[in-house]
Formats: C-alpha cells, sequence, structure tokens
C-alpha cells in the first residue's frame, strides 16, 4: 500500500509540469486569439472589400515600389533598378522597397488592395503579440499584459501611421518588442551569444 501511494505520489509530480505548461499555453493563445480578432474587427472594412484600400497620404508611394516588385518579379527579373522615381532609382538599395522582406514575400500573393490591408493588420498583431510576450517576459500578469498589447495597438503613435501611410515605420515599429524579449531571455540566460530569436528578427527589420 505504501508503495502504491508514492508511486502514485511521483506521477502526479511528473504530470504537475505538463498540466501547468498546457494551461499556460491555452492561456497564452487565447491572449494572442483576442488580440487578433480585435485587429480583424477594427480593419473588416478594409479586409472584407476587394474594392476598398487602406487610406494614408503617403501610401502611394508604398503602392508603387510593390507594384513594382511584382512587375519585376513577374517578368523573373529581379528589381535591381526603379526607372519610374525621378530619372531612376536603385531599388534594391531602397529600405521601402520590401522586394525579400519575408512578410512581404508570404503575402505577395494577394491583390494590391488587400496585400496592404492584411499586412498592416499582421504587422498589428506583431506588435501586440510581442508586448505581450515581452510583458509577460519581465512578470507582468496575463490579464495587464493583454491590456497592454491592446493599448500599444490602438495607441496614437501607431494609429497616426496608419493615417499618414507610413507603412513601413510601423512595420519596423511591429519588431521591436519582440526584439526586447528575445534580447532580455538572452540575457538572463547568462549567454553570450545573442537569443537565436533576436538574430531572427532583427533580420527581419533590416530585410
Amino acid at each position: 500500500g505504501q508503495s502504491r501511494l508514492s508511486l502514485g505520489s511521483e506521477m502526479r509530480r511528473e504530470t504537475a509540469p505538463t498540466t501547468s505548461f498546457l494551461y499556460s499555453s491555452m492561456k497564452t493563445t487565447s491572449a494572442l486569439l483576442l488580440l487578433a480578432a480585435v485587429i480583424v474587427t477594427l480593419l473588416s472594412p478594409v479586409l472584407s472589400r476587394l474594392d476598398l484600400l487602406m487610406r494614408g497620404s503617403d501610401l502611394h508611394v508604398h503602392q508603387s515600389w510593390e507594384a513594382h516588385n511584382r512587375r519585376s518579379l513577374d517578368a523573373g527579373d529581379i528589381p535591381l533598378w526603379n526607372p519610374y522615381v525621378y530619372g531612376g532609382s536603385p531599388a534594391m538599395a531602397e529600405l521601402q522597397s520590401q522586394t525579400f522582406y519575408p512578410p512581404a514575400i508570404l503575402l505577395r500573393w494577394l491583390p494590391l488592395n488587400e496585400y496592404f490591408s492584411w499586412s498592416i493588420a499582421l504587422h498589428l498583431w506583431v506588435l501586440g503579440a510581442g508586448l505581450y510576450l515581452l510583458a509577460r517576459n519581465i512578470g507582468v500578469s496575463r490579464t495587464a499584459a493583454t491590456a497592454g498589447a491592446l493599448a500599444m495597438v490602438l495607441c496614437g503613435c501607431v494609429t497616426q501611421r496608419l493615417y499618414l501611410g507610413h507603412f513601413t515605420v510601423l512595420e519596423t515599429y511591429a519588431w521591436f518588442p519582440l526584439a526586447f524579449a528575445f534580447a532580455r531571455r538572452g540575457m538572463t540566460n547568462g549567454r553570450l551569444a545573442p537569443h537565436p530569436g533576436l538574430v531572427a528578427v532583427l533580420t527581419i527589420q533590416i530585410l
């Protein structure tokens, strides 16, 4: 009888971390899904219609670069030069061209209007998710981390970029919280080498 009690106690100790991990993962997934639902709801007018384009006074700049990328890639060429800007401009040296930016590659199969709408939705989610993970990493409660993520996505420094059409600035913003989260995790692990997640995030930002 005593051996059976000991065995049962050991099994409970072994399963406790797994149960805790699954519970934590479900809570995190729920928070990130809530964030996605809020973003999609707010952007639903442009996400649900092909004839509507995300507005912004400088959006035409990004439209022209993306249109040139698509023309060149469809023709089987790498867009090294853009002849439609001034008297011609190096395309690959232009940070706003985003030719090989991973999220742009992921969404480039969409029509141009949908491409920009879903790109903004994706980056708003990355921004909020990164802040949530950073907040949790420094010990903030789940409720406060979720509230902080929503506040970050809806704050004035973000929404003004949407209004002005500064999409590449917003896309750069989006990765900072995640970069800080990985940087902090790397420092707390006591490793000299940077965290692989930090290297990946900074590489995406550069592209």
